[in-house]
């Protein structure tokens, strides 16, 4: 009779009636598969009153015999191989081990890459479902907003790494993995998606994963102060300027820009829009030899997506120029 059963493990109670005290020889068992392949035939003892039965597959259906010789004296001499017990029993699936559950978190987030840390939740995993992990994939999926609805956006390319044997043997180990994905692209919203199967004998499966962290918006570009056509007398200052901002960081799309002398005296303050084309800024009435400060702020600036990297006027660039005559 059936005891315990397991994905590859059954243990069965075996009751031998003999109350005329045949003499058993050649006594055994033989497991037959669904198949009808013949999997497994031992030896047994008359003392024998439960057996393990190990190595099975998963989610199958198998057929125990139990066989034995023996001489009834009823002048038919010795039966061979006669079937003096039966019975059938199946194994449970591997999704009866439940979920494999992943703690994962943001250790480092960049415009362009994203370190993330991973590791087994072992107070919610089936130690069992660990030890058989066969592949564990990690996906960074691009999303995209189109009518209301986040989707993938296939203009932007999947980033994803699959898990060495040796990394797989770390998260048994209990190890957490740190996991660097590069040639991300910024400010650019990723869903987080973890494939992972486990594999029994010769069965392999997938198996359900949870996970904390789901997604990940990488950092913006930062907002760039460009200068060209610079010239400077005793008494002026002159260049072509423009802010690239093509993420957005500058929340209201303006700069102030801000010209100090040496006593930290502002002279002059004026706004420029960000991504506009080069503008001409001249600063006349200066003092010969002088050095002079300018200073581009952002009145508020946010890198990140959410109030944690927040700033309010933010330094973008900060420029020293001294006065003299050519």
């Amino acid at each position: 009779t059936l005891e315990e059963q397991d994905i590859t493990v059954v243990t069965m109670n075996i009751k031998l009636t003999n109350n005329d005290h045949v003499t058993l020889n050649n006594y055994k068992y033989q497991i037959t598969a669904s198949n009808g392949d013949v999997v497994q035939e031992n030896a047994l003892k008359e003392s024998d009153r439960k057996l393990e039965i190990k190595d099975l597959n998963p989610n199958d259906y198998y057929t125990i015999k139990i066989y034995a010789d023996f001489d009834l004296e009823d002048n038919k001499g010795e039966q061979k191989e006669q079937v003096i017990g039966e019975t059938t029993f199946t194994t449970l699936p591997l999704s009866s081990l439940g979920y494999l559950v992943l703690n994962s978190e943001t250790q480092e987030l960049a415009q362009n890459k994203v370190t993330m840390g991973i590791g087994i939740d072992e107070d919610r995993t089936d130690k069992r479902l660990i030890e058989i992990i066969e592949t564990i994939q990690i996906r960074f999926i691009p999303q995209i907003e189109e009518d209301g609805e986040e989707i993938e956006d296939k203009n932007k390319e999947i980033r994803e790494q699959i898990l060495t044997q040796e990394q797989i043997e770390q998260l048994r180990q209990g190890e957490t993995l740190s996991l660097e994905f590069n040639r991300l692209e910024s400010n650019t919203k990723y869903k987080i998606e973890i494939i992972a199967s486990i594999k029994q004998g010769e069965i392999e499966e997938k198996v359900e994963c949870t996970y904390t962290l789901q997604e990940i918006t990488t950092l913006k570009m930062p907002a760039e102060v460009q200068i060209r056509n610079q010239f400077v007398t005793g008494n002026m200052i002159d260049f072509d300027v423009r802010i690239e901002d093509i993420d957005g960081a500058s929340l209201t799309n303006t700069v102030r820009i801000e010209v100090r002398n040496e006593e930290n005296e502002l002279i002059e303050l004026e706004e420029m829009g960000t991504n506009e084309e080069y503008a001409r800024r001249t600063y006349n009435d200066l003092e010969e030899n002088k050095t002079y400060t300018i200073l581009f702020y952002a009145p508020q600036y946010n890198e990140g997506s959410d109030d944690s990297t927040y700033q309010a006027d933010y330094l973008i660039k900060e420029i020293k120029i001294v006065t003299e005559s050519g």
